[in-house]
C-alpha cells in the first residue's frame, strides 16, 4: 500500500531541522492541504510530484528541482506518477528570523524574497545537500545553521539576488574573529555550532561567517575540524592513547569519521602517522 509522508530528523538547532522526507503516494491517492510550520527549501533527490503553494499555480518537480516553503503557508502534493518506492527530499526547516538575517545580505530583485514556489536545480545547493549526506552516512558532524544560511543565500541567488558588497572587515570583525579562534583552538572538542561561537563573540551567524571566511580564507566549521586534527596530531606522537581514545577527545564522535578525515588531511591513516614518527 502507498505511505503518506514520513520525515526522519538528521540534525537539528533551535533554529533549523535538516530532514529526510519519503512520500510513497500515487494517481489513486487524492491531494490534501498541508502547511509549513517554518521556511523550506526542500531538494527533490528521487520521483516526481507536483507542488501547489503559494505562488497558486501546480508546477512539477523532479530530481534536482527546489521546493519553497513560505512559514506558515499552505500547500499541497499531487502524485500524478507512479515513482517505484516513491519519492524522496531533503528539507531544511529554517527559522524567519535566520531568513531575514541572509536576506539582509542580499538585494532582492523586485524586493520579493521567493518570487517562486518552485526553482530549477541549483549546482550548489545540489552540492551542499550531497555533501551533507555523505558526511551523516560517514557519521560525520554538521552545522545546520551554517547548512541553512548557505542554501537561502544560494536560493536567493538563483532567484535573481545579489550579494551586497560587503565592506573591509572592521577593527571589531578581526576582534571578535581572533577570540573565536582562541576559543576554538582552547577546546576543539568542543561541538562549536556557527550559531553558538557567533553568539559566544557577540556578532550575528551570518555577519560573523562572512567575516570570518574573509579573515581567516576558510568557514568557522572547516577551522574547527582543523583545529581537532592539530590536537589528534600532537596526541598521536606525544601520548600511548589508543587512535579510538583521541578521536573521541579530540570531537570526533565516530572512529570512522575520524580516521577518514585524517587520512584525507593528512595523506596518512592515524596508524601511519604515528609509526612515520617512531
Amino acid at each position: 500500500m502507498p505511505s503518506a509522508p514520513t520525515a526522519i530528523q538528521r540534525a537539528a538547532t533551535t533554529r533549523v531541522a535538516v530532514c529526510d522526507v519519503h512520500c510513497g503516494l500515487g494517481p489513486a491517492d487524492r491531494p490534501y492541504p498541508e502547511r509549513h510550520d517554518r521556511w523550506t527549501i526542500a531538494l527533490v533527490r528521487r520521483g516526481r510530484f507536483g507542488y501547489r503553494a503559494h505562488d497558486a499555480g501546480l508546477r512539477e518537480l523532479s530530481p534536482g528541482w527546489i521546493l519553497i516553503g513560505r512559514d506558515g503557508a499552505e500547500f499541497e502534493c499531487h502524485h500524478h506518477h507512479v515513482n517505484r518506492d516513491g519519492d524522496d527530499c531533503t528539507a531544511v526547516h529554517v527559522s524567519a528570523e535566520l531568513v531575514e538575517e541572509v536576506r539582509r545580505g542580499v538585494t532582492l530583485a523586485g524586493g520579493s524574497l521567493f518570487p517562486t514556489a518552485v526553482v530549477p536545480p541549483v549546482p550548489r545547493v545540489d552540492g551542499e545537500i550531497a555533501t551533507v549526506h555523505k558526511r551523516l552516512a560517514a557519521r560525520g558532524q554538521i552545522d545546520p545553521d551554517a547548512l541553512a544560511m548557505s542554501l537561502v543565500e544560494a536560493v536567493l541567488g538563483a532567484c535573481g539576488g545579489e550579494p551586497v558588497r560587503s565592506r573591509p572587515p572592521s577593527r571589531r570583525d578581526r576582534d571578535r574573529v581572533a577570540q573565536a579562534i582562541a576559543g576554538i583552538d582552547a577546546a576543539p572538542d568542543e561541538p562549536w555550532p556557527l550559531a553558538e561561537l557567533a553568539a559566544s563573540v557577540g556578532a550575528s551567524p551570518y555577519h560573523f561567517a562572512r567575516a570570518f571566511r574573509t579573515i581567516v580564507g576558510t568557514s568557522p566549521h572547516h577551522y574547527v575540524v582543523a583545529a581537532r586534527l592539530r590536537r589528534a596530531a600532537l596526541l598521536l606522537l606525544d601520548t600511548p592513547k589508543l587512535i579510538s581514545e583521541i578521536a573521541y577527545e579530540v570531537g570526533f564522535g565516530d572512529l570512522s569519521n575520524f580516521v577518514h578525515t585524517f587520512r584525507r588531511a593528512m595523506g596518512k591513516t592515524p596508524r601511519e602517522f604515528r609509526r612515520s614518527a617512531a
